[in-house]
């Protein structure tokens, strides 16, 4: 029969028996046994067995949480073991090698240190989910756009303070920022890229749990707005000559336009920054009016218009005033009405006289001397501007000398009436 002991000799009886198993020991502690044979015989002395009792490792320091694709580093008291000190209780989620702990996957594992004595320590520790970089948006969603197109970012509300992050790598740094501001603080940003290239922004924030999402990259490819604009070669030319108009931007682009009086549209490309378009044989006014302007995957819409104003050549003048039949060297006056008060385009008269009579005027009103000699003759006028000459209008006149006059000859129907009866009445004869 084995008999345990607190003491060498005397000391109190703690149990009878083969196997002895202690209430949890804290401190290095001896126990002593003896043995008694079936026949009573009773070992000299107590065996003394002493169970040694190792401190506790510790792992150190509050961490009880940290973000996917980040790293802790544990430290713990006491000698690691030599194989294997550190494990994960679950290596999708985190693992842990010399302590430092990588975050993998959201979720929470145990991370055990076991020191040279085989005794373990402990520590609980969470891996927190990063926010979705889903959740940043960029408006508009081609991946092309054109100079000086406004362009939104927006990353969603955290209530972590100061949760956003915005950096724009050396090429990408000529923005016009249009209304936001890029700081921590701001969830939301639009900018304009007045240069050609390809325009990058990173983007990340913060979470309510104070992980930082991926790093979102944001690049688009800006382009060249395309520009037009069209003058008139002439502002004016007469009625069948060609009317032209120059359309000038930017090389290669093609331009939508719409001529007065042709259904639809028509384009035409600038070669070399420049196009005429030309109108054959005008007889009306013409206008063009550009619709837009394209080059690669943008285009612009435009409202510029240029004007040809047509000019004809005056209408007949009207009819010539002025006496058909003349004295000899009788001064007269002939006149046409004035169309430039109605708004016509005169800018001359061109008359023509009779043999032998005189006078000059390049206006509406002439005045003139009658030939000295009696005869017939024709009166000629023309209307005149830049683009030529009206049909003639004429007035025939007949000159007659002083000997040619005749004396009135004249016939009566009574020679008495009686007073506001009755008229008298004379005949030419």
């Amino acid at each position: 029969t084995y008999k345990w002991y607190t003491a060498a000799s005397g000391g109190s009886l703690l149990h009878t028996g083969a196997a002895y198993t202690t209430a949890a020991l804290t401190n290095t502690t001896s126990f002593y046994v003896d043995v008694t044979s079936d026949a009573g015989c009773v070992s000299v002395s107590r065996t003394a067995v002493t169970v040694t009792v190792n401190t506790l490792p510790e792992i150190t320091g509050t961490v009880t949480a940290i973000c996917m694709s980040t790293t802790t580093d544990f430290t713990a008291s006491g000698t690691a073991a030599t194989s294997n000190p550190w494990r994960s209780s679950n290596t999708n989620i985190a693992t842990v090698s010399a302590g430092l702990v990588t975050g993998i996957s959201a979720g929470t594992v145990t991370i055990t240190y076991t020191d040279i004595n085989g005794c373990e320590a402990n520590r609980s520790l969470e891996i927190l989910a990063l926010p979705s970089t889903s959740l940043i948006t960029v408006s508009p969603l081609t991946e092309t756009v054109c100079t000086n197109t406004p362009i939104t970012y927006t990353m969603p509300a955290s209530t972590y303070p100061n949760p956003y992050d915005w950096e724009a790598p050396a090429n990408s740094t000529g923005y016009v920022l249009k209304s936001g501001s890029i700081t921590a603080s701001n969830p939301e940003i639009t900018l304009e890229w007045p240069t050609t290239g390809t325009k990058t922004l990173y983007l990340r924030y913060r979470g309510d749990n104070g992980c930082w999402s991926p790093v979102k990259t944001v690049s688009k490819i800006v382009e060249l707005t395309p520009t037009a604009t069209v003058v008139a070669s002439a502002a004016s030319i007469c009625s069948g000559s060609n009317a032209g108009f120059v359309i000038t931007g930017s090389a290669g682009a093609v331009v939508t336009y719409q001529l007065t009086g042709i259904s639809g549209t028509a384009t035409t490309t600038l070669t070399g920054g420049s196009s005429t378009i030309t109108v054959t044989g005008a007889v009306a006014s013409q206008t063009i009016t550009l619709v837009s302007v394209s080059l690669n995957d943008c285009t612009e819409a435009l409202s510029s218009t240029a004007s040809v104003i047509v000019n004809k050549v005056p209408d007949q003048p009207s009819a010539i005033v002025g006496d058909i039949t003349v004295c000899a060297q009788a001064s007269e006056t002939y006149s046409v009405i004035d169309e430039r008060v109605n708004g016509k385009d005169v800018t001359s008269w061109t008359w023509q006289l009779p043999a032998g009579w005189t006078g000059s005027s390049t206006d509406h009103t002439i005045n003139v001397v009658a030939s000295a000699v009696a005869g017939s003759g024709t009166i000629t006028v023309t209307a005149n501007n830049a683009c030529g000459a009206s049909v003639p209008r004429t007035i025939d006149v007949t000159v007659v000398s002083s000997g040619q006059l005749l004396s009135p000859s004249f016939t009566i129907n009574a020679v008495e009436q009686c007073l506001s009866v009755n008229a008298f009445i004379f005949t030419n004869t």
